[in-house]
């Protein structure tokens, strides 16, 4: 009755996540204010047109196949995530669940619920995130382990490899070890090819980063020492 309409529609709008019909081809038939927000269109642009226009292009393929699985399984619920980007450089993640849909005339649809479930996969991603840089640090630290502990490596392979495994970890060029006598800077060891800063070459400590590093009241960090115009203090 359209008075039962008319109050179940209301009662939508007030619903926490966003609540949608389409019909078997992925048009819009109706949808909740809720809905409206988390697409981010007015209703009048929204009803008739394809759900795939409101989600980026590179979404619309997942959307495709997420209907098409609606449509070969139609006893079945099924929920995906999508992205969505409602601002340049925002980014959210709609979780999107189907649920067959019959009307009394036969035609056949889908209902569609929209929740916003930004907070919970960018948490789930700092997580994996958090999980992979401490397996890749057990890794390097083990290495090291192995390298320190070893019977078979002399003093002189054990520093080499150790300036090898800071290298790779941190994607430089060049490892030294050096000793700091005075305004003297003495290479002991060295890892590349750079003729100047090999071992036994020995360095104006004022002159170089070291020297500047143990000059300094403070912790010094520098990311990229050939990009930066930097000179030593006359």
């Amino acid at each position: 009755r359209p008075e039962a309409t008319h109050y179940l529609d209301r009662l939508l709008d007030c619903a926490p996540v966003g609540v949608m019909t389409v019909d078997t081809a992925g048009t819009v038939v109706t949808l909740n204010r809720q809905a409206q927000q988390l697409l981010d269109s007015r209703e009048l642009g929204i009803l008739g047109k394809p759900l795939s226009h409101f989600f980026p292009p590179s979404e619309r393929q997942r959307l495709d196949d997420f209907q098409a699985s609606c449509n070969a399984d139609m006893s079945a619920r099924h929920t995906e995530v999508f992205e969505l980007w409602p601002d340049p450089g925002a980014r959210c993640y709609i979780e999107v669940s189907g649920a067959p849909l019959s009307y009394r005339t036969g035609q056949r649809g889908f209902m569609l619920i929209l929740q916003d479930v930004t907070s919970r996969i960018e948490a789930e991603q700092e997580r994996q995130r958090a999980e992979s840089d401490l397996r890749h640090h057990a890794a390097v630290l083990r290495r090291f382990h192995e390298i320190t502990s070893s019977k078979l490596l002399s003093l002189e392979e054990k520093l080499d490899a150790v300036l090898e495994l800071g290298c790779e970890q941190f994607q430089l060029e060049m490892g030294l070890l050096t000793r700091a006598d005075g305004d003297r800077l003495t290479v002991i060891r060295a890892i590349g090819d750079e003729p100047a800063y090999q071992a036994g070459t020995q360095h104006d400590a004022n002159l170089t980063y070291c020297g500047m590093t143990l000059n300094a009241a403070d912790p010094i960090a520098v990311a990229h020492p050939a990009a930066i115009d930097w000179r030593p203090p006359a």
